[in-house]
């Protein structure tokens, strides 16, 4: 009898890991969940948004953002980690990285984005693909 459960055991620690592994998935696409229809470099000018992966970096005529991102199924997540002024050097936002969370869509080569809150409004509209 002991023997039964010790087989049982092993066959329901197998399924667990063998589900586990299946439901991760490969990470082929950059990481984080990201389709890869992102990348690129985006204008509606002055803004230029340029997606490289899980990563982004924001000029807006006046200075640069960069950081990390997210993104699949119109939904997108952006996390600030630095930024310059003019031609100064990129400097850290140091503990006080800032988060927005907002929907794109894409038709062809334009990636319209909406829901930015009112601080990034004017990255709302849309962008064509360089």
């Amino acid at each position: 009898m002991k023997r039964v459960f010790k087989i049982v055991g092993i066959i329901a620690l197998v399924a667990v890991i063998g589900f586990g592994l299946v439901s991760c998935g490969g990470d082929d696409d950059g990481g984080g969940g990201n389709d890869g229809s992102l990348n690129g470099t985006w204008v509606k000018s002055p803004n230029k948004i340029t997606v490289t992966g899980s990563t982004y970096e924001w000029d807006f005529g006046a200075g640069s953002y960069k950081g990390s991102i997210s993104y699949s199924g119109g939904k997108a997540t952006a996390t600030t980690t630095h930024y310059k002024t003019g031609s100064s050097d990129w400097q850290s936002v140091q503990g006080s990285q800032y988060t927005v969370n907002y929907n794109y869509s894409l038709s062809g080569n334009t990636l319209t984005i909406s829901g930015m809150p009112d601080n990034f409004a004017n990255m709302n509209g849309a962008y064509t693909k360089q």
